[in-house]
Order: structure tokens, then C-alpha cells, then sequence
């Protein structure tokens, strides 16, 4: 039953992106991919319409869910009627749709990244890192075939594509030579692209600069005490100044942001 369902959304998904064409941004790593998300939604969300999928809503069902804006049907096949009736709707008659789609994209055991991009391709991918996190290593042998599947992810990419890459991490920058997508690479690496630096935490807020192209700017984040919500914030960045915005314009956007 559970075969069928995905097989029909995965068709009907498809559609639907082939119809509405938003700028779909992947998310993918082994952590960090939640807060990367939350932090582009923040700074995107005043200029363009936006729909992401729910924590929960990241492997191979979440992501044709995530496209069609629908809930899980759970054990319910008439919510799950109700979900492909909302979808075919969507192909035959014109709606309203997101312009940019952002989808965290999680990868737990090997063929999980396949099976998603055969829904979707991203135009950009995020990668936020690829370490050794035993936890995240279950259904691998090792983490040798990780950073395999989750490089599927970057080949997928297209040279008019983007890939927005975290420099600091070792496996990451040994997959940069085979991306043949446009890179912004981002971290507290000299060589990064988008980077930062400065860091002061205190009293449940931090504070950094970030420099791109000779310019520096200083960012403060409320409620903050972590060094993932700065790269959060750096990988945010890059989007942003993809889209047109300075880095004046993205430290005041993201001002307010609470992670």
C-alpha cells in the first residue's frame, strides 16, 4: 500500500513542478540541515512566497507531500484520496503556488538521496556538512559510503545550478573538484567564499562578522550560544546574496531571528 501511495506522488509531484517551475533550494547533510532551512525561510520570506517541508517530512514520502502542501494521510486511505484529489486538482486547474520551495532532504540509509531526486532535482543544494556522526551511520557500512550518497546530491546539479557548500568540513571540500555547478562555499575557512569571523557568545546572544567580496558586516543573533547557528546564518547568507540581497540588508533581516 505504502509502495503505491509514493509511486502515485512521486508522479503527481512531478507535475506539479513541471507545471508551477518554483526555484526548488535542497538542503542536505548530516546535521544542521532543520536550522539551515529556518534560517532561509526567515530571510526570504518578506520577498518571495515560500513552502518548506516540516521536520518530519524529509525522506521519500515527506518530499511529494512537501510539493503538493498536503499532511500525511497516516493509516486513512480516504485522507490519502483527499491528498492525490488535492494534487491532480493542482495539475488541471492554475492555483496559487510557492515561488521558491525549500526542502530539507534526509538521508538515513543507502538509496534514500536516489529516491528523493528522482522526484526532484534542486537549481540549488545546500550541503552543511558530511562528518562522522555515529549516529548517522546505522544503515551505512561506513562513513565512506555516506559522503557517497550524499555527493549523489551535488552531481545532480547542473552547470546553471547552484551549490552552496560548507568549506570547513574535510569531505566536503574533497567533493568540490567534481561539482561542476556554480559554487559558493561558506564557513570560518580563509578560502570560504562567505565567511566568518569575530565571534563573541554571552548572555545567550552571539555576535560575528561576515565578509564577502572585501565587505564586512556584523550580525547579531538574539538567543543564540551555538557556532551551527552561525553556519546556519553563513549558509543563509550565500542564498541571499544570490538573490540580490547585500549583507546589510541580510544582517537586518536576520536581527530578529531566534534559532
Amino acid at each position: 500500500m505504502r509502495y503505491i501511495i509514493i509511486k502515485i506522488l512521486n508522479i503527481l509531484s512531478k507535475k506539479i513542478l513541471a507545471k508551477y517551475e518554483p526555484v526548488v533550494i535542497g538542503v542536505a547533510g548530516s546535521a544542521g540541515k532543520s536550522s539551515v532551512k529556518k534560517t532561509i525561510c526567515e530571510l526570504l520570506k518578506d520577498r518571495y512566497k515560500i513552502a518548506f517541508n516540516k521536520n518530519h517530512y524529509k525522506t521519500d514520502i515527506g518530499i511529494p507531500l512537501a510539493i503538493i502542501g498536503a499532511e500525511s494521510g497516516g493509516r486513512s486511505i480516504v485522507k490519502w484520496l483527499e491528498v492525490i484529489f488535492l494534487a491532480v486538482k493542482m495539475i488541471i486547474k492554475k492555483t496559487e503556488y510557492p515561488e521558491i520551495l525549500i526542502l530539507e532532504m534526509g538521508v538515513d540509509s543507502p538509496g534514500d538521496m536516489k529516491k528523493m531526486l528522482e522526484v526532484v532535482k534542486p537549481n540549488i543544494g545546500i550541503l552543511t556538512n558530511i562528518g562522522k556522526f555515529p549516529s548517522r551511520l546505522k544503515y551505512f557500512k561506513n562513513a565512506k559510503h555516506s559522503t557517497r550518497e550524499k555527493s549523489l546530491f551535488l552531481k545532480s546539479l547542473k552547470k546553471k545550478d547552484l551549490a552552496i557548500l560548507n568549506c570547513d568540513d574535510e569531505c566536503i571540500r574533497d567533493l568540490l573538484k567534481n561539482t561542476r555547478s556554480k559554487i559558493i562555499t561558506y564557513g570560518f575557512n580563509n578560502n570560504s567564499i562567505v565567511k566568518a569571523g569575530e565571534i563573541f557568545s554571552g548572555d545567550k546572544k552571539m555576535s560575528f562578522k561576515i565578509s564577502y567580496q572585501g565587505t564586512f558586516v556584523p550580525f547579531r543573533l538574539p538567543r543564540a550560544s551555538d557556532k551551527n547557528q552561525v553556519y546556519a546564518v553563513l549558509a543563509a547568507s550565500a542564498i541571499g546574496i544570490h538573490f540580490g540581497y547585500n549583507l546589510v540588508e541580510i544582517s537586518e533581516k536576520l536581527s530578529s531571528h531566534r534559532p
